[in-house]
């Protein structure tokens, strides 16, 4: 069942855009954990986790981008 209101978008249009919110999302999980393990006191690159956290806050700034597009 659709809940998009808008009358000119189709059913498939929406499986994609809400696929595409998915990838992102998942992209930005996948660099939030990369941010997580170079953020490590074992690892310690403090520099290349801020640039993965750089990275996914990008991420679901794009999910979100396609959340509002969407409604």
């Amino acid at each position: 069942m659709s809940y998009c209101r808008k009358k000119n978008w189709s059913s498939e249009n929406e499986i994609l855009i809400n696929n595409q919110i998915g990838l992102e999302l998942y992209a930005s999980h996948a660099y939030n954990n990369l941010y997580s393990y170079f953020k490590s006191d074992a690892v310690g690159f403090n520099g290349i986790a801020e640039y993965f956290k750089k990275c996914s806050d990008e991420e679901i700034e794009h999910a979100r981008q396609f959340m509002d597009y969407q409604n």
